[in-house]
């Protein structure tokens, strides 16, 4: 192989790595824009699963006082 060819075949190399790169950067930049959207969604479940342990707690208390 002479060194034309091989600084061929390394262009070629650098462009691909460069076509994946941009391919990685926006997948990352998808990922980043849904996991800073999905915050909100995050704090309501939390505070969804904290009510629902708390009325768990509340009705096991309660329920063994109730009439059959």
């Amino acid at each position: 192989m002479s060194d034309g060819e091989r600084i061929a075949a390394l262009e070629v190399q650098v462009k691909h790595l460069a076509e994946t790169l941009d391919k990685t950067n926006a997948v990352v930049t998808e990922l980043r824009d849904l996991l800073l959207q999905a915050k909100g969604a995050r704090w309501l479940l939390a505070i969804l699963i904290a009510i629902g342990g708390f009325m768990a707690g509340i009705a096991a208390k309660y329920l063994p006082f109730l009439p059959r």
